[in-house]
């Protein structure tokens, strides 16, 4: 009996080794095959799928903690993975800096933010809630996520570090802002063309072809004599958009001819010639009503950076072609413009920065050259 059970006990024995060898084999297999599936690459290099996983757990983190259970919303799978490739393209080139963080900066970073704060104070065990049952993390790999993002910051603060606002484009800029002026302008009205426009048979059945995609029925396309009326209306809006334009320019060439020969009112005898009426505003600022058009700077925003006596245009806006001379522009005022310097110089720095970060993002894309792996793509979206 005794021999018997431990005959029975050696199979068993040797059954479960057996089984834990086979199950290490396919460990080191998997992991392999897993090795050798990588994200994607970035600057000639195949990132992981643990780096890639990384990064991505970070953005979704980051997006959580600023949007709340609004963030898979605002940030969609598409832009979430193209979030994730910026990350991991920012922090590459933050290495390649050699930009470092320290443990004391993640801390102070840690202990300004409101949400793991209690009374105004940063606290422990607050910090430690949100981290594993908000985001489902670790503080460990939450803080390496803190610290990724801080040498982003570092590397994006060097990038802009040399741009500035000079005093002329702070004197520019208080005058497109607070600038009182006088403006003669016309507007070439598109609908004033239409009962000269007119459409064609022939014209309507090339343009059904060529955009048949345009007019759809449900599934099926459109036939021709449900499509014919909107075709007809696009075309004739085109139309009277193109015959607007070339009459505003012709306009704009006969004044600029006026000023030429030193015409008294340039403007209006340009306009008369072609029968266009020319109205003469009070002192205007940009924000100042005018009617259907909004405001000053909607309807002549580019004639507040005219000289005095200069005709400016074309420029479209929702009334139509705008052809404008500025005929005075009062001083600016000293003291208002005192006044108004640090707000300018913080908005314009930041607007200014802001282009440089763009061109700049636009260069390193185009150096890193980041491309998602299609089979580790695919395999994420299955």
């Amino acid at each position: 009996m005794l021999k018997l059970l431990r005959r029975h006990l050696n199979l068993v024995l040797w059954t479960l080794v057996a089984c834990f060898v086979l199950w290490e084999i396919g460990s080191v297999l998997a992991s392999r095959q897993a090795g050798s599936l990588y994200a994607g690459t970035l600057f000639g290099r195949s990132v992981t799928l643990q780096e890639y996983k990384a990064a991505l757990d970070a953005t979704q983190h980051r997006a959580q903690l600023t949007y709340g259970e609004r963030s898979s919303k605002l940030l969609p799978r598409p832009e979430l993975e193209r979030q994730t490739w910026d990350r991991l393209m920012l922090l590459a080139d933050a290495r390649r800096a050699h930009i470092r963080v320290s443990d004391r900066e993640i801390i102070e970073e840690l202990q300004r933010w409101p949400l793991f704060q209690k009374e105004g104070r940063f606290d422990l065990k607050t910090y430690e809630l949100v981290v594993h049952y908000s985001l489902g993390a670790t503080p460990r790999t939450f803080e390496e996520e803190v610290r990724g993002q801080l040498a982003i910051l570092k590397l994006l603060e060097q990038t802009t570090h040399g741009v500035t606002v000079s005093d002329e484009e702070l004197l520019a800029a208080y005058r497109a802002e607070a600038a009182q002026v006088r403006v003669a302008y016309l507007v070439v009205e598109p609908s004033t063309f239409l009962p000269r426009v007119t459409v064609s048979e022939d014209e309507i059945r090339a343009a059904y072809r060529q955009r048949a995609d345009e007019f759809q029925a449900g599934p099926k396309p459109m036939p021709l004599e449900e499509a014919t009326p909107k075709i007809r209306e696009t075309l004739q809006q085109t139309k009277t958009q193109q015959l607007a334009r070339a009459t505003a320019q012709q306009a704009y060439a006969a004044g600029q001819e006026q000023v030429a020969a030193k015409a008294r009112d340039p403007l209006a005898t340009a306009a008369k010639a072609l029968g266009l009426s020319v109205v003469t505003t009070d002192w205007v600022k940009r924000d100042s009503p005018m009617g259907e058009a909004g405001t000053a700077g909607a309807l002549l925003g580019p004639a507040f950076g005219l000289e005095v006596g200069q005709i400016g245009g074309p420029w479209h806006t929702s009334r139509g072609w705008v052809i404008a001379q500025l005929l005075e522009r009062r001083p600016i005022d000293d003291v208002e413009f005192a006044k108004a310097r640090n707000r300018l110089r913080d908005s314009l720095l930041e607007r200014k920065r802001l282009m440089a970060l763009n061109a700049w993002m636009r260069r390193l894309r185009d150096d890193a050259k980041p491309r998602p792996n299609p089979q580790f793509s695919a395999s994420t979206t299955r």
